[in-house]
């Protein structure tokens, strides 16, 4: 085992729930993707489901990466196989801050019994915070997810050793809600994103040589959706067949129902408009690489990887004013009022007429531009704890 492998424990429970289920990567599924690499050679992996733990052997988190390689069915088969090992892999046992678990992907850390089995085991515990969004404005969510969430960000603020956030704009609400919260706040590691490196020569099959626009992200409220049908309504109403395309990249999410009516009922809209709830990364590559541009009309975000994705190739953005998008654009994109229907309208058509491309001026953060701060921190603190596991116990 490599120097220090056994010190870092990663969460993967979410990676499971996407192998399973075979859906499409979100947001925060491709920063659990980019953590997995990252940590792959030395960490240990940690499953948990309501408050049971189990920590995997190195030989055995070496089995389980090996399977998010799988498609839906084979990972099927070799989990279901794999679940039992899993349940009766006996416990890593550590020194007092010897471990530190990870948790990328805001599985579980609003119930107490997680929070008990860190205290248990002695461990330091980091946990990415990705948006505040459902406490901030709760009118983008079930009740059951703001309950949640809200349950998440307090207990990781009561007792994380780190916070990571990957802007200003989410540490800057982090530290609002803790300062009415009252509570004190951890160490906070703020780090941009990297995104998809999307820059692999590709092809223009599938592609249409007329105009055409992309919005790639589920579709759920605050990602605007039905403002952008209406604004898609109106082109098509004054410019009709000369109105451009519009690709919908994006699977189905909470709250959506409304906008999927507008696709299946209006004839004039969906012969303009295509929804794509599929789309792996060559596909969505390719209706980058050939688009007229992207556009990001959503009310709130906690990053905004397409944006990244798209400057990273040189492709043309229209967003939303708003801070995250101020923060992380370079001052590259044309930011609107996410309300102004006649000033996307206007913006979209000149796109439409003229696509200049900005290749020169996006400078584009690597996975190891996010990952250095994390690292120095984790050097530091495994440095000030015990360097050994001091063995396995049976569970």
């Amino acid at each position: 085992m490599a120097e220090g492998a056994g010190q870092i424990l990663l969460d993967v429970t979410r990676l499971i729930s996407l192998k399973w289920t075979g859906r499409q990567p979100t947001g925060i599924d491709r920063v659990c993707l980019a953590y997995l690499d990252h940590f792959r050679e030395r960490s240990l992996a940690v499953v948990q489901h309501r408050g049971l733990v189990r920590t995997l052997g190195r030989g055995n988190t070496i089995k389980l990466q090996n399977m998010f390689g799988l498609p839906k069915a084979g990972f099927r088969a070799a989990f279901s196989s794999f679940l039992p090992r899993i349940l009766a892999e006996p416990r890593p046992c550590f020194g007092a801050g010897a471990g530190v678990y990870i948790n990328a992907s805001h599985t579980d850390f609003d119930l107490p019994k997680h929070f008990e089995w860190v205290q248990r085991h002695g461990l330091k515990s980091v946990y990415f915070i990705h948006d505040l969004i459902p406490i901030r404005q709760p009118e983008f969510s079930r009740p059951h997810a703001v309950r949640r969430h809200s349950g998440r960000v307090s207990c990781a603020l009561e007792n994380a050793d780190a916070i990571i956030v990957s802007s200003n704009t989410v540490a800057h609400d982090l530290q609002a809600f803790a300062r009415e919260q009252g509570l004190s706040l951890p160490y906070v590691i703020t780090s941009h994103l990297a995104g998809e490196n999307l820059k692999t020569p590709p092809s223009k099959a599938g592609c249409l040589d007329e105009p055409y626009f992309v919005c790639v992200g589920t579709v759920e409220t605050r990602k605007n959706h039905a403002f952008l049908l209406d604004v898609w309504a109106n082109l098509v109403a004054n410019y009709g067949d000369q109105a451009p395309t519009l690709f919908v990249i994006g699977q189905h999410g909470p709250l959506s129902q409304g906008c999927l009516d507008r696709f299946e009922n209006d004839a004039a809209l969906s012969a303009h408009v295509a929804l794509v709830n599929r789309c792996d990364d060559q596909r969505l590559a390719e209706l980058l690489a050939n688009a007229h541009g992207l556009l990001a009309p959503s009310l709130s975000e906690g990053f905004g990887l397409p944006i990244v994705e798209a400057l990273r190739l040189g492709l043309p953005v229209i967003a939303s004013d708003i801070p995250i998008f101020r923060e992380i654009g370079q001052g590259i994109p044309e930011l609107l009022d996410p309300t102004d229907q006649s000033a996307w309208e206007q913006a979209i058509m000149n796109l439409a007429a003229f696509a200049m491309r900005r290749h020169a001026d996006f400078i584009p953060r690597s996975w190891e531009d996010h990952f250095a701060p994390l690292d120095a921190w984790l050097a530091t603190t495994i440095n000030a704890g015990a360097h050994e596991l001091i063995g396995n116990v049976a569970s």
